[in-house]
């Protein structure tokens, strides 16, 4: 079986040689999703900026996400926009990896939310707060 990394170079392979249309938007869609579940694997944090996009993703489906997400929304509905971003697709490796988030807050503390929804805190230097 091949891994993520082998995934996305296959990927990114397919997308430089396919022609434009329907092909290019769903090699372009797996692209971006292999690319984000490879942050979430190696432990990349997330940025508000990054959860918007993951929001805008799934409005349409999910109406509570048509106001912006902020520090305030809430962590766990954070980390619940960003596995609903992948739709049905690679549901065990999303419960199998926390999700870092940055909220940007003043405090320096990056949330790590766990498979089973456990948080905890470190500071940006990846202690444990």
């Amino acid at each position: 079986m091949a891994t993520f990394e082998e995934k996305a170079e296959r990927l990114k392979k397919e997308l430089e040689e396919a022609a434009n249309g329907s092909q290019c938007r769903n090699l372009s869609r797996e692209y971006e999703l292999t690319l984000r579940l490879l942050r979430i694997i190696r432990g990349e944090v997330f940025t508000l900026d990054d959860i918007n996009k993951c929001r805008l993703e799934i409005m349409r489906e999910y109406p509570e996400y048509g106001r912006p997400i902020t520090a305030e929304s809430g962590i766990l509905l954070t980390a619940e926009a960003i596995r609903k971003s992948f739709g049905r697709k690679y549901y065990l490796p999303l419960y199998k990896y926390p999700i870092r988030i940055d909220f940007g807050t003043q405090n320096r503390r990056i949330c790590v939310v766990h498979p089973s929804n456990f948080i905890e805190y470190e500071d940006k230097n990846g202690q444990e707060v």
